[in-house]
């Protein structure tokens, strides 16, 4: 079964207004098992300007049958993964027909693996074998090698077509839809990439099954995130869940993924509309790079759950989120993401890190605040002495 779209916006509107859609169940939750994890329906969706096709697989057949005529007349295709993902995702891909002898590139599994040194030396073997520009580039792995592919694809040769096939729940629903690609410079997250599509992204829930419940949650924080900034009811759906595991996921995953391709569908520069899905990451991002040099790194999804309650306590002091919707949207992030604090001892650091985030103007710090749940505005004007006494609610006694 094939769906088509004329605008993805659409999609968000089906899933809201109608329970019988792509990924849900009629009458009942969608419980995936590893049999039947492939049961979510074909969603194939193409994104203006993007021109990305995205689609989830009826079935293993299927997901060959679609890939297979993604590669069809390209002159190479070369595969990235890291060392995970060589290991438990590629077998699961070697045998599909168009991929017996592509080229494969590994780099160490870990954010340390995104930075311009791994890109030169992607860059330097992609050129040692021949790789032209009607080659392609197929990223497997999660959000740090849709990061990194991405990247290096849209520059080689000043740009070659890339498809991703993201193996994580955060990637699937956030890194690799929309279109950006970077890496990590100086220190700083994400401070050098591009905006370009990849050609087609393809949705395998058969790969969270290779997740450890730390790499699930992680992602699950962006689907939090998608339904603070853009669907209430998807928010109470969460609240419903008492915990996570691959089988709960789909419709979540579904709904997080049509509310990213909406948003990015309106504003794929990030202009306007598509600040709103940096809720929580100008203090996660800082969070997250000041973890990363300690003894104790964060998950980039653990980083944001923090940065989110960070973000929610200035929603209730600067904007209008009432104290019963503050006190539901943080008991969520908590009962997921309670065992996460910042030391008082980070404080300085982590505030000297937001200011390089690339949302700023100036010295003027920009964030994502909430209304109200499903209600996000953006570029809100924000004090260093509002996110000093934003993250001191979040912290706990120095070590």
């Amino acid at each position: 079964m094939r769906l088509q779209f004329g605008a993805i916006a659409q999609l968000v509107e089906q899933w809201t207004e109608n329970p019988c859609v792509p990924g849900s169940n009629p009458g009942g939750t969608t419980k995936l098992t590893k049999r039947s994890l492939h049961s979510l329906r074909f969603f194939y969706a193409t994104l203006p300007p993007m021109h990305t096709n995205i689609v989830i697989p009826n079935d293993f057949a299927d997901f060959e049958l679609q890939l297979n005529k993604s590669i069809q007349g390209y002159s190479q295709v070369v595969v990235l993964t890291d060392s995970n993902t060589l290991e438990h995702c590629w077998p699961v891909i070697a045998g599909m027909e168009k991929l017996h002898d592509v080229y494969l590139l590994e780099v160490p599994a870990g954010e340390d693996s995104k930075d311009l040194d791994i890109s030169h030396g992607l860059w330097s073997e992609l050129l040692s074998e021949g790789m032209d520009r009607a080659s392609l580039l197929i990223n497997l792995g999660g959000g740090m090698i849709t990061d990194l592919g991405g990247f290096v694809a849209s520059v080689y040769k000043r740009g070659i077509d890339f498809i991703h096939i993201p193996t994580t729940y955060l990637a699937m629903v956030d890194a690799a839809i929309g279109g950006k690609t970077g890496v990590n410079f100086n220190g700083l997250k994400n401070q050098i990439g591009t905006f370009t599509p990849a050609q087609a992204v393809f949705i395998w829930p058969n790969f969270l099954q290779t997740l450890s419940t730390t790499d699930l949650r992680s992602g699950f924080a962006e689907t939090i995130k998608h339904a603070l900034i853009a669907d209430a009811q998807l928010f109470a759906e969460l609240e419903a869940l008492d915990h996570l595991e691959p089988g709960l996921l789909s419709d979540s995953l579904s709904k997080s993924l049509a509310i990213k391709c909406a948003i990015v569908d309106k504003d794929f520069t990030e202009r306007g509309e598509r600040q709103k899905l940096n809720f929580g990451h100008t203090l996660g991002h800082a969070i997250e790079t000041h973890a990363f040099e300690s003894a104790k790194p964060l998950l980039h999804g653990e980083a944001v759950a923090l940065g989110m309650l960070a973000a929610l306590y200035l929603s209730r002091k600067l904007n209008k989120l009432d104290q019963s919707e503050y006190e539901r949207t943080t008991n969520l992030i908590q009962s997921h993401f309670g065992d996460l604090v910042l030391l008082q001892q980070d404080l300085d650091a982590v505030l000297s890190l937001v200011k390089h985030d690339k949302k700023n103007q100036g010295d003027t710090c920009r964030f994502v605040l909430l209304d109200s749940i499903g209600e996000a505005v953006y570029g809100q004007e924000v004090s260093e002495s509002a996110m000093r006494e934003a993250l001191g609610s979040i912290c706990a006694p120095n070590a």
